[in-house]
């Protein structure tokens, strides 16, 4: 049987069921890494093209301490950094029973995770909605830190933006000091 090769845009259905056959996934876009200076910072990856789009975050590392990551939009170059963020989520370390809540209305930033001072020490998922549309911007994300025996967790939470400006791009940065590390990787969801 001869192996059938499809183009971009043809229409695939499932003969036995007469159903579209979907081509949603994720294409990739762009990556950035931490060269120097306090944030990596992302500018012209969102666009028309896609709705909602992922962010994967890796091998995070500060250069002292354990401390928070920011996830700011940018619009031109520039970071949304004054008030507008909202978010929540719940932080369960790993050597505590329950876990913490915590949040912010009206904020300068989100913080989707934390990194600390080990080697790979901070992952994060992103999933961003809307970015680049002039609509409220959503997202969730989930992640991990290892520090210390004490100093470990994972991050579960969601947040938006609330303005409506058309952004293009985004930034990851430390609380305080500077990272040493920080890789991320920029997907777009396809819908169909």
């Amino acid at each position: 049987m001869a192996i059938k090769t499809f183009t971009t845009g043809e229409v695939l259905t499932a003969a036995d069921t007469n159903t579209y056959l979907a081509n949603a996934g994720l294409d990739y876009i762009t990556q950035a890494s931490w060269v120097s200076g306090a944030a990596v910072n992302v500018n012209n990856c969102f666009t028309s093209k896609y709705s909602s789009y992922r962010l994967v975050v890796r091998n995070a590392k500060h250069a002292t301490t354990a401390v928070s990551i920011l996830f700011r939009l940018r619009v031109g170059g520039v970071d949304k950094g004054t008030n507008g963020y909202y978010y929540s989520h719940r932080y369960i370390p790993m050597t505590v029973t329950g876990g913490q809540d915590d949040g912010s209305a009206n904020a300068a930033y989100i913080v989707p995770g934390l990194v600390a001072t080990t080697a790979n020490a901070g992952v994060a998922t992103i999933d961003i909605h809307d970015p680049q549309k002039t609509a409220i911007t959503s997202l969730t994300y989930q992640g991990a830190w290892s520090g210390t025996t004490s100093a470990s967790g994972n991050y579960n939470g969601g947040g938006f933006l609330n303005d409506t400006v058309a952004y293009d791009g985004f930034s990851l940065t430390a609380n305080t000091g500077n990272l040493t590390a920080l890789t991320v990787y920029v997907y777009g969801y396809r819908e169909s």
